[in-house]
């Protein structure tokens, strides 16, 4: 197979948005590996067939969930640096290994000194002593090839500790077949989701240990119940997933009624009025989500359901009138019914009759100017229809009555008679998607209306900005205005958005600026500028550093040369932000410590020289961040004579032993992972 290297360009793509998926690429280069972490979230590399140890390093440092379900082999020392990986504004974040069929014990010990949830879905099978040290993971742990487990094994998992932050670990064991009495009493002791979906069947002494359990327990693989078992498992005090039921007969229903946490019954096709009565009496959230219809009779049963608690027929592909008026009725908070693509004008009308606060009909690809006028009665908060990746005037216009906030967050272009008639709704709007407006009398209402409806923040995915829609922008009453898909500015436009007279001005997608726009983007008079550039000249960094306000920020600078340094030293605000820079040299370092600011963020660093650690250490405010990868003894000695209130190093890896010793000269002025 030929080898496709995801570059640094084409990191910049993905990052950017512009390129959808990195479904192709079996291979990365360090320099994109660099990029890609800066972009929170989910990063998917399935397609990877082999990692170095220096990319694993790098891609250890995203804060979010990382999938690498391509690899089959992982060396210790990969294991090692992939360990480090957490989602740090939240601890836990997953790492997906599930390619993987097997692991050394060596790189097991590693992996396992992971904090989050570890996703080793592949491994059929472990030797006693790997199994021994996953089991003292702190987080999720997920091994559903395994098909068996020795005994010891059961009460060894079942103390798994959660990740630091404190959620309650689950652990997913779907490919065991069966399971023994006192596996399940052992396994009921995990203070944590449950997963035991491979299980076709159980005896009745099983259900009985298993509903001991107090987490969330999932037995999706279970086709059938006996009336002794579900009567068990009713008893289970916590979350409970039959979703392999495709039938449920009344005395089964009646007897899971008992149940009073969540219960999901996500397989059943059918439901029978009789088991719907039955249902209905019970406490707690019912899903039924497998459902794609439902009878009139079923639908009335339904109706008793206690308001109190929510009743999710996500699964809907239609519905007709009678059912739509039925669960309308329902005094719930919300209904929504993603997978529902087409709808009555009565049905329509009979939902709008629905008195909760939202109602949701993202299956929606077409709506009717009746349909459109008969949900537009709906006396609730929310209407999404993000379903709909078009609006003609006529719908338009049907829909702009309704007094709530309209969703039509998928709508990337309307033409101009269109924006007008969306212009006119009565109530608030919202078209996070829309990328293009152009100066017709219609585009600038639009851009009015949804800027008036967007709160105290207002973002928009303009790929363009005309000097008109500049203008138009900034008379925004609120505090921020984020056009974070626009690479490019022209200097006409940036003139107009300049006068915004908010608090903050994100620019996060442009990539290139000069010098003359960035002065005129530096006279805005907020208190926030962030611009998006990879690179900036000494030009252009003169220019941005006669912004007056409290904090610039220039995330996305990955290279920093000493002339354009010394130029944003100069900055007069509060906080200066670089939290793209993948290299630091001494003398860009020893520049930018100039800054007089109360805070300096360098971030992405891959390497942090003595030297550098040195003159960066020089710099006088109150706090110096540096995320990136991990320091040597030698910089943290040079760090430790950092005189400033705090030295953030929270995004760093965790120091060596070696390193904190030197560190620890800093006492409470230290901020570590």
């Amino acid at each position: 197979m030929k080898t496709k290297t995801i570059t640094k360009e084409v990191a910049r793509q993905y990052v950017s948005g512009k390129l959808p998926d990195l479904d192709q690429f079996t291979a990365v280069d360090d320099e994109a590996a660099d990029m890609l972490v800066k972009r929170v979230g989910v990063l998917r590399l399935n397609s990877l067939l082999f990692l170095p140890d220096k990319s694993a390093e790098t891609l250890a440092r995203l804060v979010g969930d990382l999938h690498l379900d391509g690899l089959q082999d992982l060396s210790p020392n990969s294991a090692a640096a992939l360990a480090k990986h957490r989602q740090l504004s939240y601890p836990g974040g997953g790492l997906h290994l599930n390619g993987l069929t097997m692991l050394s014990d060596p790189a097991t010990a590693e992996l396992a000194k992971h904090e989050g949830d570890l996703h080793l879905n592949s491994l059929r099978d472990l030797s006693e002593k790997s199994l021994a040290m996953l089991a003292k993971h702190r987080g999720g742990l997920h091994l559903s090839g395994l098909t068996s487990l020795p005994d010891s094994a059961f009460q060894a998992l079942a103390g798994l500790e959660p990740a630091p932050s404190g959620r309650g670990p689950d652990l997913s064991l779907n490919g065991l077949t069966s399971l023994s009495e006192s596996a399940a009493v052992a396994l009921a002791k995990l203070k944590g989701g449950l997963l035991l979906g491979g299980l076709k069947s159980i005896s009745n002494s099983v259900a009985e240990a298993l509903a001991a359990h107090t987490g969330s327990l999932s037995l999706d693989g279970l086709t059938s119940l006996s009336e002794p078992v579900a009567m068990s498992l009713a008893t289970h005090k916590g979350s409970l997933s039959l979703g392999g039921l495709n039938d449920l007969p009344e005395a089964i229903a009646k007897a899971l009624a008992k149940h009073k946490g969540s219960l999901y019954l996500d397989g059943l096709s059918n439901l029978s009025p009789e088991a719907a009565k039955a249902l209905a009496i019970r406490e707690g959230t019912l899903t039924l989500d497998g459902l794609t219809d439902l009878s009139e009779e079923s639908a009335e049963a339904l109706r008793r359901y206690r308001d109190s608690d929510d009743l999710f027929l996500r699964g809907l592909t239609k519905l007709k009138n009678g059912v739509a008026k039925a669960i309308a009725s329902r005094k719930a908070h919300n209904l929504d019914f993603p997978k529902l693509t087409e709808l009555s004008d009565r049905a329509a009308l009979s939902l709008a009759g629905f008195e909760g606060g939202a109602l949701g009909l993202n299956g929606l690809t077409k709506l009717t100017a009746k349909t459109g006028k008969a949900l537009a009665s709906f006396k609730g908060q929310w209407l999404t229809l993000n379903g709909l990746e078009t609006i003609s005037v006529t719908e338009a216009a049907a829909l702009a009555p309704y007094t709530g906030r309209l969703v039509i967050d998928q709508v990337k272009s309307v033409d101009g008679d269109t924006a007008a008639a969306l212009a006119k709704c009565a109530g608030s709007l919202s078209i996070s998607s829309l990328e293009l407006l152009d100066d017709t009398p219609g585009h600038m209402a639009l851009l009015q209306k949804l800027a008036s409806s967007s709160g105290d923040r207002f973002y928009l995915n303009l790929t363009s900005l005309s000097v008109m829609a500049a203008k138009t922008l900034s008379s925004y009453e609120g505090t921020t205005i984020g056009l974070q898909r626009l690479d490019a500015i022209s200097l006409d436009a940036a003139q107009a958005l300049a006068v915004f007279a908010g608090q903050r001005l994100d620019l996060a997608g442009l990539t290139h600026l000069t010098g003359e726009t960035g002065k005129v983007l530096a006279s805005f008079g907020g208190i926030e500028l962030r611009l998006g550039m990879d690179c900036i000249d000494d030009d252009a960094a003169k220019a941005v550093a006669t912004f007056q306000g409290d904090y610039l920020h220039l995330s996305n600078v990955e290279e920093l040369g000493q002339g354009a340094a010394k130029a944003l030293a100069i900055f007069k605000g509060r906080g200066l932000e670089l939290g793209g820079l993948s290299t630091l040299c001494s003398d860009t370092a020893q520049a930018l410590a100039g800054f007089k600011g109360d805070g300096l963020d360098l971030g992405g660093l891959s390497n942090l020289s003595q030297e550098a650690a040195r003159a960066i250490a020089s710099f006088e405010g109150q706090t110096l961040t540096l995320r990136g990868h991990s320091i040597s003894s030698g910089s943290a000695e040079a760090l430790a004579r950092f005189r400033g209130e705090y030295l953030d190093l929270k995004e760093i890896d965790k120091p060596t032993p070696e390193a904190q010793k030197y560190l620890k000269e800093l006492g409470d002025r230290l901020i570590l992972p």
